[in-house]
């Protein structure tokens, strides 16, 4: 058990010399801030002066008291340089009778010591300040700086040959690197730190200058020189449990043979190897998420060179797999040992771009007349990616993130292959696949970076399309390939609209979703024009309109605007406009058709010409024509809860219908068909009143034309003259001018009868009645 004495051994506040608790940064009875010294035993030697002084206080104090003993008495004695109370000593009193006491109100807590204010700045903020990381990198570069301009001097003065300069560089850097694994030992990381750093630093440069500038060695015996510096930051940062210290040595180990002038060879490549087995053992067994990337980034540059070389197929082949592996055991790190319900940003980045740069280098060798193997290649590789993932989906879980993207990975892999071996490029199909993973990713960790990737490479993907496999400025409506859609163009296309797809089934976030089928949308009518020609064309754009429409009618692709809660006016809108995407791009889509069928099918230059066909409405464009009726008439009833759209789209049926009839018919027949549609839209006008004032107007303004037709080709006023010696070329009452004219009264009736309880309704009947009147 402590006693008093102990006791006061212990640390005391320098302020009100209460006792210290052990590691305390503040006083608990002032609140004074306590320098990170004051309660230390293993500090710097003013601690242990401070220590030692008040020792040697208790000792002078100890021998006081023994001498007040010696002389019967023992007055306390204070010879510090503050003062303290001594504590009272009760007197012992005889013993008195018992008498009851009245209670006595309970003691009231002594009032919280009042906190001394900190001090802003003190002397022994500066000294830590100075005495901390900032001095021991600064005296780090003081010592290069001094080497430096020390060996500049004796080199430029002949003092040191070649030899003995790169000996020099090597001990110095040798010793300043085992003095770093020293310091590690001693816990002053931040010196060993240093030190490890400017070791590898200095060794580097010395086998480089042996190297390079002075021919001393080879480059083989360089890099074995840099790996084994390496291998021991290894051991000290595996020791020391610093991960700077580790990626220290990576950097000096993959930088060297680049920095060295190495050629991109076997040697080099098995170096290469050798260092990433070793990290590789070093991310499984120590969690640091640094190393692998960096490892990545250093190495992955130096093997495109060879791969960029013309090295031999097999071999090539063989090491691109090797480094894929390292790679993919690296990316997963302790996930090989612990389970993580997370997947982390870094190793899903890295996991990606190492299958990127799988497939690049594979593709790089295979060409020429090894094209034919891409195929199966890209199936080997959704093959590996499949096994690893079906380890962890198997002694993980199946719900395991890792495992679920590689799994992703494979699926993408294998579904590259198909457009692949069609002659589809692989550049944006490898980034719409990248596109997807990184969805998936985004969807798993709500990483504000993955999503922001993920979009940045679907239009990378989307603007190549549109300048290399199907250019915009080529694109040519009246015609196709020969391949209507079985190419390489079309299975690019393909696979980036299957990408969209499936975003959106990874997201759920409706207007994500809304704005990727749009982005479907747009891509298909694109690439129609590219593929297809004529009646088929607009065939598919007819039908791309009624999907978009179904598709926004949808509950899964309509957001509710709501749920967003913005505030700021100018992203309300953004958002609103954005809820809509899916009846743009179907407006996109109806337009391109009716421009189509306008300019190239029915030009109306040709309307009422003196050629028409044989069998009416049995030729192309008839078939054009009536693709559009049909999905103006689909999109009237997919939107029926919308009034103004529903009576729009009706509209729109109907003015194609009276469009196509001058391409087919002679002019009566036209005006017959004319009245017949006036009547049809009249009679809805009982069906849907709220369209009525659209109704009415588009059956008058379709008798107006009828009128003006009959007028001007089928019966003219010339044609009232009476000239005997002119015959009649057709039977009485049966004539063009007796059909248009009873179609138009017929036409004007119904409609009368239709609006008889509005003002026009007497006007139908009297324009009825000259019609047959004129006829």
């Amino acid at each position: 058990m402590m006693t008093a004495d102990d006791a006061d051994l212990r640390l005391r506040c320098p302020s009100c010399q209460a006792v210290l608790p052990e590691a305390a940064r503040y006083c608990p009875v002032c609140g004074y801030a306590l320098d990170s010294r004051t309660n230390s035993l293993a500090g710097p030697a003013s601690s242990l002066d401070l220590r030692l002084e008040r020792i040697e206080r208790r000792l002078a104090e100890l021998d006081q008291r023994l001498l007040g003993l010696e002389r019967g008495a023992a007055p306390p004695v204070d010879v510090s340089h503050e003062p303290r109370p001594a504590p009272p000593v009760a007197p012992v009193a005889a013993p008195r009778p018992t008498v009851a006491q009245p209670p006595q109100a309970a003691p009231q807590p002594p009032p919280p010591a009042r906190r001394r204010a900190e001090p802003r700045w003190s002397g022994v903020d500066l000294e830590d300040l100075l005495s901390g990381r900032g001095l021991a990198w600064l005296g780090g570069l003081a010592l290069i700086v001094g080497a430096v301009f020390f060996l500049s001097l004796a080199f430029s003065r002949g003092w040191i040959g070649p030899a003995t300069r790169v000996t020099i560089g090597l001990v110095s850097g040798a010793l300043m690197l085992a003095g770093g694994g020293w310091l590690f030992e001693r816990r002053e990381r931040v010196i060993g730190h240093v030190l490890v750093a400017v070791g590898l630093g200095v060794l580097s440069l010395s086998l480089l200058a042996g190297c390079d500038f002075y021919d001393l060695f080879s480059i083989h015996v360089a890099l074995l020189g840099t790996f084994a510096a390496a291998a021991v930051a290894a051991v000290i940062a595996i020791h020391a449990r610093s991960q700077v210290v580790a990626i220290f040595g990576l950097v000096a180990a993959l930088a060297a043979p680049p920095l060295l002038g190495a050629e991109p060879d076997g040697a080099t490549i098995a170096f290469l190897v050798v260092v990433l087995a070793g990290t590789t053992a070093i991310t499984l067994t120590r969690d640091w998420r640094w190393l692998a990337p960096v490892a990545f980034v250093l190495s992955a540059p130096q093997l495109a060179d060879w791969v960029l070389s013309n090295p031999a197929v097999a071999p090539a082949l063989l090491a691109t797999w090797g480094f894929w592996l390292l790679h993919v055991l690296a990316a997963g790190g302790e996930e090989y040992r612990v389970p993580r319900d997370r997947l982390r940003p870094v190793s899903a980045m890295l996991l990606l771009a190492n299958a990127s740069f799988l497939i690049w280098a594979g593709f790089r060798l295979l060409e020429g007349g090894l094209d034919g193997w891409r195929g199966l290649f890209l199936v080997g590789v959704s093959l590996a990616h499949a096994a690893i993932a079906a380890y962890f989906l198997v002694v993980r879980g199946q719900r395991n993130p890792f495992g679920l993207l590689m799994a992703g990975t494979a699926l993408a892999a294998f579904s590259i292959a198909v457009p692949v071996q069609l002659g589809g490029p692989i550049v944006p199909i490898i980034w719409a696949a990248q596109a997807v993973a990184l969805t998936w990713v985004y969807t798993r960790t709500r990483n504000g970076y993955a999503a922001s990737a993920a979009v940045v490479l679907g239009a990378v993907a989307a603007l190549h399309l549109a300048t290399i496999e199907y250019p915009f400025w080529q694109i040519d409506m009246a015609g196709g390939p020969e391949r209507v859609f079985l190419n390489g163009n079309a299975a690019t296309a393909g696979f980036l609209l299957a990408s969209l797809i499936v975003a959106g089934w990874l997201v759920h976030d409706r207007l994500v979703r809304m704005l990727l089928a749009a982005a479907g949308v747009a891509l298909v009518v694109y690439v129609l024009p590219f593929e297809l020609s004529g009646a088929a064309l607009v065939g598919g754009w007819s039908a791309v309109w009624v999907v978009a429409l179904v598709l926004w009618r949808t509950p899964a692709f309509r957001p509710d605007i709501d749920d967003y809660g913005v505030s700021v006016r100018w992203r309300a809108l953004a958002i609103r406009g954005a809820a809509h995407a899916l009846a743009v791009a179907a407006g996109v889509a109806a337009i391109c058709a009716i421009q189509h069928l306008t300019a190239l099918d029915l030009p109306l230059e040709d309307a009422f010409a003196q050629t028409r066909p044989e069998t009416p409405f049995v030729n192309a464009p008839s078939l054009a024509a009536t693709f559009m009726i049909a999905a103006a008439l689909a999109g009237a009833w997919i939107v029926r809860a919308w009034d103004r759209a529903r009576g729009w789209s009706i509209v729109a049926a109907v003015a194609i219908a009276g469009y196509l009839l001058p391409f087919q018919v002679v002019e009566a027949a036209v005006v017959a068909g004319w009245s017949a549609l006036a009547v049809a839209i009249a009679l809805l006008v009982r069906r849907d009143a709220a369209n009525a004032a659209l109704y009415h107007g588009v059956s008058l303004a379709l008798l107006g034309f009828g009128a003006l037709l009959t007028l001007a080709r089928v019966a003219p006023l010339d044609r009232l003259a009476v000239d005997a010696t002119r015959a009649s070329d057709h039977p009485l009452l049966w004539s063009g001018a007796t059909v248009a004219g009873i179609a138009l009264a017929v036409a004007a009736g119904v409609a009368a009868r239709v609006v008889r309880d509005k003002p026009h309704g007497r006007w139908l009947i009297v324009a009825a009645s000259i019609a047959i009147v004129y006829t």
